[in-house]
């Protein structure tokens, strides 16, 4: 196992809704950089790099609107009952399938959107959807949910996948609704009369994967820029399978629940856990070994092996079950998958 600075990691693609060509709205001809605390002519901090089009929006209604500590408390009832990890597939390996097309790896059996019990899991695009869709449905009419994707907190995730809640009124509804109508290839300055600073006044962040909730301009530091936003319906995982991006990060969750045993030998119960499919030539089959890195926040670096450390480390591991698993997958011939 060799052991690594945070800041050596690849750079994670951006996520992406799976099985929707019309995936992400990105900002290519738009020359204004939108803040979030100031207005554009100033020094920004969280700039709006990429846009993606939002879902369908409850007309707007002259109903008593319910406040923002009404919402805020909500949130944080529902982030308590979340629980960032995968730690479920470990014990169910058979649904586990990697398969390709069009040049690309999925894997089924990755996302679970059924919960049992009380507490809802997933990693963060799970739990934003899940907390994003009661939180939407609770008060649809002052308040519309969108997905927010972060760089930064302190895992150093490339994206992070949170929850807005924007205040709702005529001039955000019919932006909303532009940003709704948007084509593949437009961006948010394509809609007319545009004002990101009105958009995002009065919004509340929620990270469900952290249990952070406050107010948008009272967003934690170790959030850094903002890389993309979503519709929940776009962003919602549970349209097909995971996608795998070679030489990127696939989190699982926390060393306690997915691999407890390395708590024996002083790893920190929350160390994030994740695996990396190393790249290979485009139809050859798959011949290197499956590698998992583990990131240590206390101190900023990470720990990284292939299957054959586990074996020999951990050979009574379900966490080494599940990456003998992945890898056999992996080395399937295509007409065996």
């Amino acid at each position: 196992m060799k052991i690594y600075p945070v800041r050596d990691f690849k750079p994670l693609k951006p996520v992406r809704p799976n099985g929707n060509k019309d995936k992400r709205l990105y900002v290519s001809n738009c020359t204004k950089e939108v803040s979030l605390k100031t207005p554009v002519d100033k020094e920004e901090e969280f700039k709006l790099l990429n846009y993606s089009s939002m879902g369908a929006i409850t007309p707007f209604c002259g109903k008593k609107k319910v406040t923002a500590d009404n919402v805020k408390q909500r949130a944080r009832e529902i982030c308590a009952s979340c629980h960032y990890g995968k730690a479920d597939i470990l014990n169910v390996l058979d649904k586990l399938k990697i398969k390709k097309g069009d040049g690309k790896l999925f894997l089924e059996g990755y996302y679970t959107e059924k919960d049992d019990g009380k507490i809802m899991t997933g990693v963060c695009e799970e739990l934003a959807h899940k907390a994003g869709t009661l939180l939407g449905e609770e008060f649809k009419d002052d308040y519309a949910p969108i997905i927010l994707s972060f760089s930064g907190t302190k895992y150093d995730f490339s994206e992070h996948v949170c929850v807005v809640m924007i205040k709702r009124n005529e001039k955000n509804d019919a932006q909303i609704e532009g940003i709704r109508n948007l084509n593949y290839g437009e961006n948010l300055c394509d809609i007319e009369d545009y004002d990101g600073q009105t958009l995002f006044d009065g919004a509340i962040f929620v990270d469900p994967s952290f249990g952070i909730v406050c107010d948008i301009e009272k967003l934690p530091s170790s959030y850094k820029t903002i890389v993309g936003f979503n519709t929940l319906e776009k962003n919602n995982p549970y349209n097909g399978p995971k996608e795998i991006d070679p030489e990127s990060n696939n989190y699982l969750g926390y060393v306690k629940d997915i691999c407890p045993e390395l708590l024996a030998i002083d790893f920190p119960p929350k160390g994030m856990v994740s695996f990396v499919v190393p790249k290979e030539k485009p139809g050859k089959l798959f011949k290197k070994r499956l590698i998992f890195r583990i990131v240590l926040p206390e101190n900023g670096r990470y720990i990284t092996g292939n299957v054959e450390d586990l074996k020999k480390a951990l050979p009574k591991s379900k966490f080494t079950a599940f990456m003998l698993k992945l890898e056999d997958e992996l080395k399937k011939p295509e007409d065996l998958r």
